[in-house]
């Protein structure tokens, strides 16, 4: 999972349910490894899990681990792509680095010896520029109205653990996870600039009906109010595409009886 997926043991969608604001960290590759599908995916569930509303990233990194020191210019580009996806606040881990222990090396906005640096330097421009009058102002609580929804639920994450969609042989070299299917999805519509949020697999016929398309990744795991709001969503002009994998049980894991896909 980390910030990749999907999170594994907790349905974050009922856990911000007592939340005023949701936060989360998100850590992504950058040099050339830098896409920013990282960035958005991260952005657009948190920003999902309070239906629309902005959100904080309360981690992410400044110099990061070995490899992942930001060419000039990427801590801002990085920056302004949380602020693009509804962030109101961006916080880095951590102020300086740490001296001992598991993160050592996990470089803050100031190395171990205190002085400046270009990542730092870039951080400190970064805050002059949102700081300049009339442009923090215009970034601060930005909306996004997306047509297109991904539904998502831990109780198939946590199925497809189990009952793995396998590709080869021995099981665990060809074993494809949840979370891969997910993201295969959500890169593919990032590619073709399509934005989109999420929604729990749990979600009433009002949260679909405000999209013109749901696009549902291997969702092995159903309740069957959630398909019958599906069938209706569809009958009612909405666009549904589901990958191999889905609606194939309840929420207790057990198969369907009826041929694939139940009531769909």
């Amino acid at each position: 999972g980390w910030s990749y997926g999907i999170q594994p043991a907790v349905d974050h969608f009922e856990a911000a349910e007592c939340l005023d604001v949701a936060g989360v960290d998100i850590y992504h590759p950058t040099e050339d490894d830098l896409t920013g599908k990282e960035i958005a995916f991260g952005g657009d569930m948190t920003r999902s899990l309070k239906s629309g509303a902005n959100y904080l990233v309360l981690e992410t990194e400044a110099q990061g681990q070995n490899g992942w020191l930001p060419y000039p210019g990427q801590l801002r580009l990085q920056a302004y792509s949380h602020l693009a996806s509804g962030a109101d606040g961006v916080m880095y881990w951590h102020w300086h680095s740490i001296h001992n222990s598991f993160e050592t090396y996990w470089k803050g906005l100031l190395s171990q010896d205190m002085e400046p640096n270009p990542t730092y330097e870039e951080a400190g421009q970064f805050g002059r520029q949102i700081a300049q009058k009339g442009v923090g102002e215009r970034l601060i609580n930005l909306q996004k109205h997306n047509k297109v929804a991904i539904m998502v639920g831990n109780d198939s994450l946590t199925a497809l653990d189990w009952f793995s969609l396998e590709t080869g042989f021995p099981r665990q070299q060809g074993q494809i996870s949840y979370n891969d299917v997910v993201r295969r999805v959500y890169d593919a519509l990032f590619e073709l600039n399509i934005e989109c949020d999420f929604i729990s697999d749990k979600a009433d016929q009002s949260q679909l009906d405000s999209y013109a398309m749901v696009v549902i990744p291997a969702l092995y795991s159903t309740n069957e109010d959630t398909l019958k709001a599906l069938a209706d969503y569809v009958h009612q002009g909405g666009h549904l595409v589901a990958t191999l994998r889905s609606f194939v049980a309840d929420e207790n894991l057990k198969v369907w009886h009826d041929k694939a896909p139940h009531l769909l």
